[in-house]
């Protein structure tokens, strides 16, 4: 059973500063191959009745947004300025459409597909696949379906990939992005991105700093290594700001989330169903200030992990709220020791452990029949917790002991909702809380 760091470190260690050169390039293939450029007008042009290639409607300068007509374009396509790219299936959603590979604008080519050197670059509805060349071995590949470096161009990012198919490439998106712009991933369906190479497995994957980044509404399938990973500080300059909600992580791969370096970002309303990795959620070192919240955590290892395994720094300000944490094999919380301070205490309150007994921890609820805490430190707070659980997705709690009919368990409580989502309170203040259980203070 693989993890992201454990994969990362096969990849790039022994030394962890080699994290940062699985996707990072130092030159750019497509600086070598000037492009003629056609003359049509603008600004809307089309592929490809105005220009038989997507590179050369890049280069046109009077094209600011270019639609792609349905067929395959064997491209690997650089895109230096701000530009708005429309596929067949620009604004159908990636995760649900189910249409022929004939109907899809379908870009690729063994050493990339998109490499994004402008600012607020717009991807829109295309099949991006077929990235296979490995950069090390291949110093021109990217490595990636789509691939971002704002450091490299001089410019800031601000991209918006959404609605599409990303599958059967080495990595998925490389996604970096300086403070300046924000940049979007959403409504992608992000699939099967196992060829052997620098990262393999990974949908998305960023390793040169990624700030004000949502990463939402995406489906994760089939990725051998996992769906999100982002490496901050030691290994890059910078990481925070970054949400990572309403995405779906399909079972039974190693789709999970991962975060080593990371601050002020947030974790939440998150569906997974069934991850092989040894943790769905994992922030393995020097991680602070993020909140875990509202998600759905089901039938995997473990749900969270907080861990060091590399030195690179302990773990602080960590926030676990209103998630549904149930049927994993190993626990639904795993603390490493000297991986959270013990004050202040990790706070894990108002979470549903599977059962309305909570959690089994030791020594201090030896009771509990829900999903284990392994915290060796003692350094978790997880009363209260929640006696009925959040709603759908999370599955209804299973009835109590000699009900008639073996029916559903009726709740006399009320739910508390997940309040930072609802933009109710700040993260890590609490309320009173009407539907957990409170056994009295933590000693």
């Amino acid at each position: 059973m693989q993890t992201l760091p454990r994969i990362a470190a096969v990849l790039i260690f022994p030394a962890i500063a080699y994290l940062g050169t699985a996707c990072e390039r130092t030159d750019t293939p497509m600086e070598a191959v000037p492009h003629p450029v056609a003359a049509v007008g603008g600004p809307t042009c089309n592929v490809p009745a105005d220009y038989p290639t997507i590179q050369l409607a890049v280069d046109a300068p009077g094209c600011t947004t270019i639609d792609v007509a349905a067929g395959l374009y064997p491209e690997t396509v650089t895109i230096p300025r701000t530009l708005t790219l429309n596929g067949a299936q620009a604004n159908v959603d990636a995760r649900t459409r189910a249409v022929p590979l004939s109907s899809e604008s379908v870009v690729g080519a063994p050493d990339g597909a998109f490499q994004i050197e402008g600012d607020k670059v717009v991807i829109n509805g295309f099949t991006i696949q077929g990235v296979v060349s490995d950069p090390r071995t291949f110093p021109s590949a990217l490595g990636a379906g789509i691939w971002t470096n704002p450091a490299f161009s001089g410019t800031q990012g601000g991209h918006q990939i959404i609605y599409n198919i990303i599958q059967g490439n080495i990595v998925g998106i490389y996604l970096n992005n300086s403070c300046i712009f924000a940049t979007l991933v959403q409504f992608n369906a992000i699939r099967d991105n196992i060829v052997p190479g620098a990262a393999s497995g990974n949908g998305i994957y960023s390793d040169v700093g990624l700030c004000k980044a949502a990463i939402d509404k995406n489906k994760f399938s089939g990725n051998t290594s996992g769906s999100v990973l982002v490496l901050g500080p030691p290994v890059s300059g910078f990481a925070s700001d970054i949400t990572v909600t309403n995405n779906e992580l399909a079972a039974p791969t190693p789709e999970s989330i991962s975060f080593l370096g990371v601050s002020s970002s947030m974790i939440a309303s998150n569906l997974s169903s069934g991850s092989t990795n040894d943790a769905t959620i994992n922030l393995f070192g020097n991680n602070s200030q993020v909140t875990v919240t509202g998600n759905t955590l089901l039938n995997g290892v473990r749900g969270i992990a907080v861990s060091d395994p590399y030195l690179v720094g302990i773990n602080t300000g960590i926030t676990a709220h209103q998630n549904c944490i149930k049927g994993n094999t190993l626990a639904g919380m795993d603390v490493d020791p000297l991986a959270y301070p013990t004050t202040p205490l990790l706070n894990a309150e108002n979470n549903w452990w599977g059962m309305p007994s909570g959690p089994m921890e030791i020594p201090r609820n030896t009771g509990g029949t829900g999903d284990k805490i392994i915290d060796l430190e003692q350094n978790v707070d997880f009363v209260p917790w929640l006696t009925t659980p959040p709603p759908s997705p999370c599955p209804a709690a299973p009835p109590p002991p000699n009900t008639p009919g073996n029916g559903p368990a009726i709740a006399s409580h009320v739910r508390l909702r997940g309040d930072v989502l609802h933009g109710e309170r700040e993260p890590g203040v609490q309320r009173p809380c009407d539907g957990c259980a409170d056994k009295g203070p933590i000693h």
